[in-house]
């Protein structure tokens, strides 16, 4: 089952896409990605999600918004009882975290 979707283009365009990626493989979850680069209409349904938006990735966690990269960073801040696996958990302590949040 999916627990979060990424809206984003592939790792060489888009470092935080990567980050982010990977931020919710160290949490566990499983996720959708959703190339905008490579089709027109779900740059189009992303837009229409969220109005304005001019950056990738968009994320969302269990049918809640979250924003991009730093929003992701910042929920877990706020939300560590929402990760599912203490060991993952630990990892996001010191590995998964860019040094600056850290």
């Amino acid at each position: 089952m999916t627990q979060a979707v990424v809206y984003g283009k592939p790792d060489n365009q888009c470092i935080w896409c990567g980050r982010a990626k990977r931020i919710l493989e160290g949490m566990g979850l499983s996720y959708a990605f959703k190339d905008v680069s490579a089709n027109p209409d779900l740059l189009a349904e992303l837009k229409e999600l969220v109005p304005g938006v001019r950056s990738v990735p968009q994320i969302w966690i269990k049918d809640e918004y979250i924003g991009g990269h730093n929003d992701l960073v910042e929920w877990l801040k706020t939300s560590v009882a929402a990760i599912p696996q203490k060991k993952a958990r630990r990892r996001l302590g010191r590995c998964w975290l860019p040094t600056r949040f850290r």
